[in-house]
């Protein structure tokens, strides 16, 4: 991901937008003590709607489809300075299946706290261009209001792509936000070299708060377009029900309760070419 996308609670939309790199931003909210929760990743749809009822240890198995990570045209690579507008809050289940941060969300449309700016990092990893997921969670979290404080660490390595772990000072507490992602797809249309889209479907699990332990699915869809020498990006961030061991086992993926959409531009910071040694 790159620019910021949406989620469902101020932590999972947070949470989500920090996993997906661009729209990680959006997903540390899980774990921030900010307007907005901690989505750490994770951008068209990804597949067909999965079933609607789908059992905890069914959406916790091995990744399906796609490649071990999100491979983005060489257009990427580098670094860049992010600007992105939460432009709409969707309610599709009814505002009393939302959180309150998601209401609070709402109210800030068109205001100068809908806008965030972060720098993103794409480099070369074993010959393809990725998301250096860990830069873009740490400068997503300082740029958010968080701070250096608030934040304790990010964990990620380009061998695992599809795990990271950000945590947070919240309260006294360290609050770790664990994110997973478990299908990506991602799309080209037909001769348009200057379009890339991807998708990624992830859970979150927020540990160590006084309220328990949460998991959180999440759907991140991007769609890029290369404009000269920027990146324009349009985000949507779904955050399905939430789930939790008082709860039925079952996680219900047929509709979100929250749907963030995002709109945003990169534009170049340093052009300077970033690589991770393989080991």
């Amino acid at each position: 991901g790159s620019t910021k996308l949406p989620c469902g609670s101020v932590e999972s939309r947070r949470t989500a937008l920090l996993a997906t790199a661009l729209v990680l931003r959006r997903c540390w909210r899980l774990s921030k003590p900010s307007r907005r929760e901690v989505f750490i990743w994770p951008l068209l749809m990804c597949g067909p709607p999965a079933r609607a009822e789908v059992t905890l240890a069914d959406v916790s198995k091995g990744i399906m489809g796609g490649d071990r990570d999100v491979y983005y045209p060489s257009w990427f690579l580098g670094e860049w300075e992010a600007t992105t507008e939460l432009v709409s809050v969707e309610f599709p289940q009814g505002e009393q299946m939302a959180d309150k941060d998601a209401l609070r969300q709402s109210q800030l449309l068109g205001t100068k706290q809908a806008v965030e700016q972060y720098p993103q990092k794409y480099i070369e990893y074993d010959g393809k261009i990725i998301a250096d997921r860990g830069y873009n969670m740490r400068n997503y979290v300082r740029g958010s209001g968080g701070g250096p404080r608030a934040l304790e660490s990010v964990e990620w390595d380009p061998k695992s792509p599809n795990l990271s772990s950000v945590t947070l000072k919240r309260n006294g507490l360290s609050i770790k936000t664990e994110t997973r992602i478990k299908k990506r797809t991602v799309g080209v249309p037909e001769g348009r070299d200057d379009l890339f889209n991807s998708s990624e479907v992830f859970l979150q699990e927020v540990s160590g708060s006084s309220e328990g332990d949460k998991i959180t699915p999440i759907r991140c869809v991007n769609k890029f377009k290369k404009k000269d020498s920027e990146i324009l990006v349009i985000q949507r961030l779904e955050i399905f029900p939430r789930y939790d061991g008082n709860n039925p086992e079952t996680l219900n993926l047929e509709k979100p309760s929250v749907i963030y959409k995002y709109k945003g531009v990169l534009r170049r910071d340093l052009p300077l070419r970033a690589s991770v040694e393989k080991k």
